[in-house]
Parts: structure tokens; C-alpha cells; sequence
């Protein structure tokens, strides 16, 4: 396997890490289903976009209460 090949299995690889954290959190009903249409659809074009652009997407969940999710996957509140 060439040094591109790899590489180009590697991204993959995590854009399918990355749109399976964002269902989660669709799942955990921390994300609407527009957003997570939007991060699918951003790492998707990700060659087309740059790093700001992707970053301006991917990175407005930062702020998500995340240990919240933690607490309802437990049953919590």
C-alpha cells in the first residue's frame, strides 16, 4: 500500500470516528438532526473547505454541557 493510500484510509477512518461521535450526541439529544446534517455534510467536503471553515463548523459544539450527556446515559438527570 502506498504512503496516499494509507493516508487517504486514515482520514477516512476518522471522518467515521468524528460522524460517529456527532450521532451520539443526536442520539443523547445534545444536537439537532440540521446539525448533525451539517457536520456530516462538512466532513464530507472537507477537502473543499479550509481549516477555518471547517473549524468554524465542527467547532461551535465545543461549548456543549457534555457532562450532562454523561449524566442521561446514566440514567440520570
Amino acid at each position: 500500500m502506498s504512503a496516499i493510500a494509507g493516508l487517504f484510509e486514515e482520514t477516512e477512518r476518522l471522518k467515521l470516528r468524528f460522524i460517529r461521535a456527532y450521532e451520539r450526541l443526536y442520539e443523547l439529544g445534545r444536537i439537532s438532526a440540521a446539525d448533525l446534517d451539517e457536520v456530516i455534510d462538512a466532513l464530507d467536503r472537507m477537502d473543499e473547505l479550509s481549516k477555518e471553515e471547517l473549524a468554524a463548523k465542527l467547532g461551535k459544539f465545543r461549548e456543549l454541557d457534555l457532562d450532562q450527556g454523561k449524566e442521561e446515559a446514566r440514567g440520570g438527570k
